[in-house]
């Protein structure tokens, strides 16, 4: 889990520092070597090597438990919604970042059609869900449709963007991808998956104090996803 974090947090800093225009090097500077960005505050984070929920995690009821994957611990859940504990996460005009390592099991993804899995970032102040990802699988269960959802200004508006992806898997395995949800300092914020931009806003992100919320709807009996290697941070 050390290790998943590690490489995230670095792919995810040099994601950053690219779209805010970062890593023009020292060109005609005088010579002096760049000056370095600080380092990340972390604000939350949990790779459930530890007490499940402990005093990290909201529980509203069963469902939630740590497995073993490949001699590492995750969080699995099938039918809950988990809150990370207060305090909210506060933006205070810096760039805020939030990572999820989220992983499917093998065959049906979300156990039967219809199931919805997610990952969403609320608005403390309202309970709003002002960004998502969410996961429906069609009724033959051969088709995975992804969408990410972003609110702008914090609430369901015409300034609210949504992208979906439809995707025929061959094999989901238990594989982990790392999802993530940034709000830049200028109030830009997107999705991304595996380092990649799915979905961006052109109107400024403006909820300013945040929280994440995991799970989804479901029964106990369906196939149960993956969390691990959660990180909020801000720079």
């Amino acid at each position: 889990s050390l290790v998943r974090t590690s490489l995230l947090l670095a792919a995810w800093l040099l994601l950053s520092l690219g779209a805010c225009g970062g890593g023009g090097g020292d060109e005609g500077g005088g010579g002096g070597d760049p000056t370095p960005e600080p380092e990340p505050e972390i604000l939350f984070e949990d790779t459930f090597d530890g007490p499940y929920p402990g005093g990290t995690w909201i529980v509203p009821g069963p469902g939630g438990a740590i497995v073993d994957v490949d001699g590492e611990p995750a969080l699995e859940l099938d039918g809950i919604e988990i809150d990370a504990s207060a305090p909210p996460f506060q933006r205070d005009g810096k760039l805020l970042q939030f990572f999820v390592f989220f992983a499917w099991p093998e065959g049906c993804p979300a156990g039967a059609p219809g199931s919805l899995r997610a990952i969403q970032i609320v608005d403390t102040d309202t309970d709003v869900v002002v960004a998502s990802l969410q996961v429906v699988v069609n009724e033959a269960c051969s088709n995975l449709e992804e969408t990410y959802v972003i609110h702008p200004d914090g609430a369901a508006s015409p300034n609210s963007i949504e992208d979906t992806t439809d995707w025929v898997p061959d094999d989901f395995g238990y594989d982990f991808h790392d999802y993530g949800f940034v709000i830049e300092e200028d109030g830009t914020a997107f999705w991304s998956v595996d380092g990649e931009v799915v979905v961006e806003t052109t109107v400024p992100f403006t909820p300013a104090n945040l929280k994440l919320r995991l799970g989804g709807q479901g029964e106990p009996s369906l196939d149960p996803v993956l969390f691990d290697d959660i990180v909020v941070q801000r720079q």
